[in-house]
């Protein structure tokens, strides 16, 4: 965001900053090309899970949220594809990318979340439909919460990075936004994390307590090894940028102005989050065959003209018929958690 690339006249929580650098024009050609390659890979899984929805999502709450990050990640690798823009085409890339990297952080947190619980208490938080009355509300809200206050969807300094918040009466307004959104991504981060250390222990537990038990705790572990990839790849693609924020925070607190070469570092760090739709769609593409072999059958069709409807096997899983939400203790952990994994 631009909340550090600050003009002469301007400052950043009441520091002076006495200088402005602009990036390399190389870091926006790089981020186009990444943002086009990122549409098209996440792009890819949401055209194959919506072309397949009632063979590989319906009834699937897990891969149902996935969908949901990847068309997050493909509208902010659509948006981010513009470049460093300016005017209308700016105001269009912050709302878009602003609205859709919260809605990826959200799913994200809800995956994990929702596994989380299902591994140690054999039942869901809550259902998509509940999910989805959660997330859509409160990102709406928050999205457009900033109006309240003269703020708008812009950039006070085009050109330079790109687009999110803008105030042209009071730029602290816009900065001000900028740092909470980047306080509700390091939530996200924490809470991925957490889930992660809870799972491991949790894990720990069941193999000290009772040696009989190292079926299941194999059977989790399965499972985790899944999900795990997906907020290990939100840590390693979202964490370097915030871990650089916060230097700049504290140099501007020190010296009053950010360090050497700080928006091209920060701006080029930036380009780690068009990685991370790329990344998910890479494990969803390695880790669920049902889909490699969907995508087989529909270019075999094409290239052969065959638009016969052949059905492809797919491993009979309890997850379907599982009321996500409800207590599932007639299931053991040891099935449950195996067949997440063929659906994930």
């Amino acid at each position: 965001m631009a909340a550090n690339d600050l003009s002469e006249d301007d400052y950043y929580y009441g520091v002076y900053v006495p200088y402005i650098e602009r990036t390399d024009p190389i870091i926006e050609k790089v981020q186009i090309a990444l943002s086009v390659l990122s549409m098209l890979m996440s792009g890819s899984v949401v055209f194959i899970l919506l072309y397949r929805y009632k063979q590989l999502v319906a009834g699937k709450s897990f891969v149902h949220y996935i969908l949901m990050i990847a068309i997050s990640d493909t509208s902010v690798a659509f948006s981010w594809s513009f470049g460093y823009t300016s005017g209308i085409a700016c105001s269009i890339q912050a709302f878009i990318s602003v609205f859709f990297l919260k809605m990826s952080w959200f799913w994200t947190v809800m995956l994990v979340t929702q596994l989380t619980s299902f591994v140690i208490r054999r039942r869901l938080l809550c259902n998509t439909s509940v999910a989805h009355f959660i997330i859509w509300p409160i990102n709406i809200i928050l999205q457009f919460i900033i109006f309240y206050n003269g703020s708008y969807y812009g950039n006070y300094t085009p050109g330079y990075d790109n687009c999110g918040y803008n105030d042209e009466l009071n730029v602290l307004h816009a900065t001000i936004w900028d740092e909470m959104q980047d306080i509700l991504l390091q939530c996200s981060l924490i809470v991925c994390i957490l889930c992660v250390i809870c799972v491991t222990i949790y894990s720990c537990y069941l193999k000290m307590a009772d040696p009989m038990t190292a079926a299941i705790v194999t059977a989790v572990s399965e499972a985790w090894s899944t999900v795990i990839l997906y907020p290990l790849s939100m840590v390693v693609c979202y964490l370097p940028d915030q871990v650089l924020g916060f230097i700049g925070v504290i140099s501007i607190q020190k010296t009053g102005r950010t360090p050497k070469h700080y928006v091209i570092v920060s701006n080029s760090l930036t380009l780690l989050i068009l990685l991370y739709g790329m990344l998910l769609s890479l494990i969803f593409y390695f880790k669920n065959k049902e889909a490699r072999l969907e995508y087989i059958k529909l270019f075999r069709n094409i290239f052969k003209r065959d638009n016969d409807d052949i059905e492809l096997s797919r491993p009979s899983s309890m997850i379907d018929h599982l009321e996500f939400g409800r207590p599932s203790s007639i299931l053991s952990i040891e099935s449950t958690t195996t067949n997440i994994v063929l659906n994930l």
